[in-house]
């Protein structure tokens, strides 16, 4: 089953700002989690995640992700195939949850994209 999303981008001179609205019937009883390490395994939580091609290569992006609960992950990717796990990015994450889902809010240096 899947539920809409809803997402709003803004910047000024140091940050991109996305705030996400992720819709969800059960609000926190939907949200499923296994890992709140930070860099945790993508297929066993839900994600909100964000990706950018900084350099408008179609070659390179770099991956801020995150759960409902907020732990964070980051990561590069080059050619759709090679992935740069250990890369970790200065960025701030926030969530709270709603009776229909959960927000996200992320803060993500300029200088972190590149």
């Amino acid at each position: 089953m899947s539920f809409p999303t809803q997402v709003k981008i803004l910047y000024d001179e140091v940050h991109l700002y996305v705030g996400a609205f992720c819709y969800d019937s059960l609000g926190r009883k939907g949200a499923r989690v296994q890992d709140l390490n930070r860099d945790f395994i993508y297929g066993e939580n839900h994600v909100f995640f964000l990706q950018l091609d900084p350099q408008n290569l179609n070659r390179f992006n770099v991956s801020f992700q995150s759960t409902p609960f907020g732990n964070q992950r980051d990561l590069q990717v080059f050619d759709d195939s090679f992935r740069d796990n250990d890369w970790d990015a200065l960025w701030k994450v926030r969530t709270s949850f709603v009776d229909s889902g959960y927000v996200v809010e992320m803060a993500i240096p300029l200088k972190s994209i590149r």
